[in-house]
């Protein structure tokens, strides 16, 4: 006897794409035809397998070394810039012009006080990594360091999982507003004062809520993006984000330029035949 429990079993995305296969397959009306798709099948699959546990998993352990070398250079940055007299605002003025991230007012007071960014990759899951984020100390809050842990994900290819440190902040956080809100009950309304989330580049320590605003989500980088971000390009590349030179804007600006005067030569060239 079956019994119906009412609970309908939740299955893997990969479960989902073997069935699809497996649907696909026996709805073919000939059977000589099944046989050789079958055998297709799990040639894709030998594939598949050896792409992600053969050539991924070299490329991977080919780029934790090279990590590992360049965590030794990235040292460095932190000790050019706090040596002796240190660059000040050095963190704060790159990540604003970078304009990756959200800066509001309070964030900019706070960036004053982040004195070096580190990534530290998982020996264990080589993709995976945790940045540091060290302050100096402050009104704002208590922590001398701020931590991001980004979880890679083989099968997708990507950061799907963070951890961060929950910020306890000392009077108002730079990512919360308080607005007001009319709520009416009955024929009485009543003004209720309600916490908002907004753009702030400190959201990257807060856990992303399901029903969070679609709007506010649009303001804030994806996990994937932020992540590749902050290691392959905030950290190497923070002079020139420091500076405002943003990398290859040169080779963008000089390819339109050309593209522009060879434009304005073949104009030139039409007006004098005509």
């Amino acid at each position: 006897m079956n019994l119906d429990t009412g609970k309908q079993k939740v299955i893997t995305e990969e479960e989902a794409t073997v069935l699809e296969f497996t649907q696909a397959i026996n709805d073919q009306p000939s059977n000589s035809v099944k046989v050789k798709l079958l055998a297709l099948y799990k040639n894709q699959q030998t594939r598949d397998d050896l792409l992600e546990k053969g050539y991924n998993e070299e490329f991977y352990n080919l780029e934790y070394k090279y990590n590992q070398e360049y965590m030794k250079i990235n040292k460095e940055i932190s000790e050019i810039i706090n040596k002796d007299t240190p660059i000040e605002n050095y963190w704060k003025i790159a990540i604003e012009n970078a304009k990756f991230f959200p800066v509001n007012d309070k964030d900019k007071e706070i960036l004053k006080f982040l004195t070096n960014i580190e990534v530290i990759h998982d020996p264990a899951d080589k993709k995976s990594f945790t940045a540091y984020f060290y302050f100096a100390k402050n009104l704002f809050f208590d922590h001398s360091i701020l931590e991001k842990a980004y979880k890679f994900n083989k099968k997708e290819d990507s950061y799907t999982e963070s951890k961060a440190t929950e910020i306890k902040w000392k009077g108002s956080a730079p990512n919360i507003k308080l607005v007001k809100k009319k709520v009416k009950k009955g024929k009485n309304i009543n003004t209720i004062i309600k916490e908002k989330t907004c753009p702030s580049f400190f959201n990257i320590f807060v856990e992303k809520e399901e029903e969070d605003n679609e709007e506010e989500k649009e303001d804030e980088p994806d996990l994937n993006s932020e992540a590749d971000f902050i290691q392959n390009d905030l950290v190497p590349f923070s002079m020139e984000y420091y500076l405002d030179l943003q990398k290859l804007s040169g080779i963008d600006d000089g390819f339109n330029d050309d593209e522009e005067e060879e434009n304005s030569d073949d104009e030139s060239k039409k007006k004098k035949k005509k």
